[in-house]
């Protein structure tokens, strides 16, 4: 498959960039694909898109900071992945919701103070600091704490200490 990548990449300082990405990487990208698709070939397909993508801005990308490149490409992987799946279901004819459970079976009151609950939890989230909105994301993904130390070169107390201070931002947000 890689040679297929660098078929697309024009300078070998592009290669590098990519092959590093690629082989550093490229489990962080699927894992944030299965999540969403929980489906083994549509995560595969939907890294691909990633790789596309990324191969498309290879120019502009920073591969010096680690941390921040793991951000990137889990954001990256994220709305690629959604993008893919939108496709997918419009080539099948399946709305997008049967790819997702259900959220409940209780009633149109409960889900609706789930959707409100929802919304809010995002506001909260989105307006929270990177150093603790990244590790409770990643976390939420399926991640352990130690993989999650390690891709943002931190030690596993401070991960647990900023995953805590993030529950308590969004549990505060919810007693108000």
């Amino acid at each position: 498959m890689m040679s297929f990548y660098f078929a697309l990449i024009e300078t070998d300082e592009q290669r590098g960039k990519f092959e590093y990405i690629y082989e550093n990487y490229y489990g962080l990208m699927y894992h944030t694909a299965f999540s969403l698709t929980q489906d083994r070939q549509l995560a595969e397909d939907a890294v691909h898109e990633t790789c596309l993508k990324i191969i498309d801005s290879i120019d502009t990308m920073r591969v010096d900071n680690k941390k921040e490149l793991a951000s990137y490409l889990c954001i990256l992987t994220r709305s690629r992945t959604i993008d893919f799946l939108r496709r997918w279901c419009n080539k099948e004819n399946s709305p997008l919701e049967t790819l997702i459970e259900p959220l409940s079976e209780a009633g149109t009151e409960t889900t609706v103070l789930s959707s409100i609950q929802l919304e809010q939890a995002f506001q909260q989230l989105a307006a929270m600091p990177e150093k603790y909105r990244i590790p409770l994301t990643l976390q939420v993904k399926g991640y352990s704490i130690q993989e999650i130390a390690q891709f943002l070169n931190l030690s596993e107390g401070t991960v647990k200490t900023r995953i805590f201070r993030a529950r308590q931002v969004l549990r505060h947000s919810f007693e108000d």
